[in-house]
């Protein structure tokens, strides 16, 4: 460390040998860069860029006089007396702390390419983080989200490392298959792809549909074995009430009627009746089987005093159609048949009215099979429960099922509709009894026509 003493700076004349002194100090002084823990003393005004060697920091720092006193605020710290002065090199060099950048701009990138200024990243608003290529934006990093601004193109993958997953579970995700090919994993295994043709659902893994409250499931899966590809193809419309699904053979399907379809099967034809007809044979059919369902009867009429519920009027449930089958041959048909399809009973303020019969009688020497009717109910007056209608018969069948009688007023069941031997079907069905409250006539329920059906082969 060597400083000049103050007041030996400039020379000042004196003795030879204090002179040689004073010139050896201010010597070393310039040899040693004038360090010492204070700035040199140096006449006032005088000597501005003067270096000075700050001893008292850690590390040592260099100084530079830029004002005209003689105490450290006059003087400008340039750096640590270290390898660069603590500066960064021009090439390769590491920070110890952080590095800070203007927010810039896509025109006016802070950090860039040299060789590529219209490539790098700048911030354009708080919390994002911009990257651009060729003077595009590619992408952007916000506190939020990831937003690419060009197509996101990820590498192949597999499989077992997909090349999109999660970060807790590696190994689920997509990946591509192969050519036009996405694939699906779960937990490493390959369950299905997307290909040009649709979504395929490997090793016979389900469709699972879910119900409304995603509590109970619906699962279509493929057999076990299959010996060939083919394709299902769906109806283009829901079909009827009581249609079924049928295939063409060709992947085809379709909803039709179920007397369609006893009509494909070996030749055989059905007609059906809602109202009275008569039946001829197609050409070369030998064999004929009629079902026959009587028409319901309707509950009878009632009035109430409404102001009194100790004087309730209340009519039965109607009896329903008989079922009958009967079969005959060419002989016995002959050339035609009389076809009557029974009405239902109709509703009216008075008795009920019986269901008519459906019959059908034949041009040959066949006997007329008849499914007759269900009876109606009676009137009921204040203070009265009246009875249910009788069941319809049958006659001359081959078999055949009584009707079913209706339900007395006022026991359980009463009010609901008298079902009949095929009770999916609407035909035959016997009027619901019914409460009267009202103090006029008001009439009963009706009961549904009958129906025939005949199958020919």
């Amino acid at each position: 460390m060597a400083q000049v003493p103050s007041g030996q700076y400039p020379v000042a004349n004196s003795t030879g040998a204090n002179v040689r002194a004073h010139m050896n100090r201010n010597f070393d002084d310039l040899h040693s860069t004038s360090s010492g823990p204070n700035p040199p003393v140096l006449p006032s005004g005088t000597e501005i860029g003067k270096l000075w060697v700050n001893t008292s920091t850690t590390p040592d720092t260099l100084c530079v006089r830029t004002g005209s006193g003689n105490t450290a605020s006059d003087y400008t710290t340039l750096g640590n007396i270290a390898a660069n002065f603590g500066h960064a090199t021009l090439a390769s060099p590491t920070f110890t702390g952080n590095v800070g950048f203007p927010a810039g701009g896509n025109t006016n990138l802070p950090i860039r390419n040299a060789a590529d200024t219209d490539t790098g990243i700048y911030f354009g608003a708080t919390n994002q983080l911009d990257i651009r290529a060729g003077n595009t934006d590619v992408h952007s990093f916000t506190s939020t989200a990831s937003l690419p601004k060009l197509p996101l193109r990820l590498t192949n993958g597999t499989n077992t490392a997909p090349s999109l997953s999660f970060a807790t579970e590696t190994n689920t995700g997509l990946f591509r298959k192969d050519a036009n090919q996405l694939g699906i994993t779960i937990g490493g295994t390959e369950i299905g792809y997307w290909a040009g043709n649709g979504l395929h659902i490997n090793t016979q893994k389900a469709l699972v549909l879910q119900d409304g409250g995603s509590g109970s499931t619906v699962s279509v899966r493929a057999h076990s074995s299959i010996s060939s590809n083919f394709t299902l193809t769906l109806p283009n419309t829901d079909g009827n009430a009581n249609d079924i699904l049928k295939s063409d053979g060709s992947g085809g399907l379709s909803f039709v009627a179920i007397s369609s379809l006893i009509t494909d099967i070996s030749g055989a034809e059905s007609t059906t009746y809602t109202s009275s007809a008569t039946f001829t044979p197609a050409t070369g059919r030998t064999g004929f089987l009629f079902i026959l369902i009587g028409g319901g009867g309707s509950s009878g009429g009632g009035q109430a005093n409404n102001d009194d519920a100790l004087k309730p009027a209340r009519s039965g449930q109607a009896g329903t159609g008989a079922t009958a089958i009967k079969f005959y041959n060419a002989s016995e048909l002959g050339n035609n048949a009389a076809v009557t399809v029974g009405a239902g009973g109709a509703a009216s303020t008075g008795n009920g009215n019986a269901g008519g019969g459906s019959s059908v009688n034949p041009q040959g020497s066949g006997s007329t099979c008849t499914a007759g009717g269900g009876g109606g109910t009676s009137y009921a007056s204040q203070n009265q429960n009246t009875g249910g209608g009788s069941a319809g018969s049958c006659s001359n069948e081959l078999l055949g099922w009584e009707g079913i009688a209706g339900i007395s007023a006022p026991n359980s069941g009463y009010t609901s509709t008298n079902m009949p031997e095929f009770s999916s079907l609407s035909y035959g069905r016997g009027g619901a009894g019914k409460d009267h409250p009202d103090s006029s006539g008001s009439a009963g329920n009706a009961g549904n026509a009958g129906f025939v059906v005949v199958f020919q082969w």
